[in-house]
């Protein structure tokens, strides 16, 4: 990989359990090793990305994250800056999540220009890092729709049967560039995404949300 600063990887599946989390990590700590400064980006409110690094942050850090997660720049409540935390084991950075996070959801989904509020977020953060990594949760809902508008690029990581390829819907182009990681059985699809096509990916989500939530519980 070319040295950029600020170059924003959203690792993205409608469907849980296809190791999404397993290559933020793995890839965090791999091009870390490599030079780069790296922040993670935890958007899923099941958190296990943040569980899975809670033994290497410092008692004093561990106190302070329920306080100062990805829900509160989301909020507009603390500045991005407040919510990093340091992983010194590993030479990353990350912003945690909570399970509190699937409530704000909904909250958030009222908030004009929702689709943007991480963008927004991580716009404060100019060069301080080269490579940002959005761990995003398995749903197709708005904090997915935020990671897609703030991604560079993409990263689809499926398991090679029909229930994940189905949800990864076809739209990706495989990556000839290797990533540390489990390449067992395990497929990474990536792409860029340029402006145009960011904004009708967007778009099209938007209009998902805004259907469910016309419509209504069944």
């Amino acid at each position: 990989m070319t040295k950029r600063s600020n170059v924003r990887i959203a690792f993205i599946n409608q469907k849980g359990g296809v190791g999404k989390t397993t290559l933020t990590l793995n890839c965090a700590v791999g091009w870390a090793r490599l030079g780069f400064r790296v922040l993670m980006v935890d958007l899923d409110p099941q958190a296990h990305l943040t569980l899975s690094l809670a033994d290497s942050l410092n008692d004093a850090s561990l106190q302070q994250i329920e306080n100062s997660t990805i829900e509160s720049a989301l909020r507009r409540e603390k500045p991005l800056t407040e919510c990093i935390f340091e992983v010194p084991a590993e030479n990353v950075s990350l912003v945690p999540s909570h399970i509190d996070l699937s409530g704000a959801e909904g909250e958030l989904s009222q908030e004009l220009g929702r689709e943007l509020l991480l963008r927004d977020a991580l716009e404060t953060l100019d060069d301080r890092f080269d490579l940002v990594l959005l761990d995003c949760p398995p749903s197709l809902g708005l904090l997915s729709l935020n990671a897609l508008a703030a991604a560079d690029e993409v990263a689809d990581h499926n398991r090679l049967h029909h229930t994940c390829t189905r949800c990864a819907g076809g739209r990706t182009r495989r990556s000839g560039r290797g990533v540390p990681g489990d390449r067992g059985s395990h497929d990474t699809h990536h792409h860029r995404i340029g402006d145009s096509r960011r904004y009708r990916a967007v778009e099209r989500w938007q209009d998902r949300l805004d259907r469910g939530r016309h419509r209504g519980p069944r």
